[in-house]
């Protein structure tokens, strides 16, 4: 005859599953929102120098609006800058990467 396995412990080993799969979430939330506040001090940190050195000014009425409202929004997520301004998500991400590049060519 075959043992049946004690209940309580399939029962000990279903809630280590559920914690650890609940653990592994969170962290990558952690990860993900640390590099979100990393991203967007970085994008604060040159459009704040553009300001001051007048390159800001340089670039065209879509990518200021844009500089404008990263800088005012400093804890907004691409998604919410994107609502925002009543672009896409993408075309958020490529204005940045623009205003970027072009303080970074210089």
């Amino acid at each position: 005859m075959k043992k049946t396995p004690d209940l309580t412990k399939c029962d000990k080993i279903i809630m280590g599953i559920i914690r650890n799969n609940a653990n592994r979430a969170a962290n990558c939330d952690s990860g993900n929102i640390a590099k979100q506040v990393k991203a967007a001090s970085h994008q604060i940190t040159l459009i704040e120098q553009m300001k001051k050195d007048g390159t800001l000014q340089t670039l065209s009425p879509k990518l200021q609006e844009t500089a404008t409202v990263r800088v005012e929004n400093p804890d907004a997520t691409y998604e919410e800058l994107a609502g925002i301004l009543h672009i896409t998500k993408s075309g958020v991400v490529n204005r940045l990467r623009k205003i970027i590049q072009t303080h970074s060519a210089l």
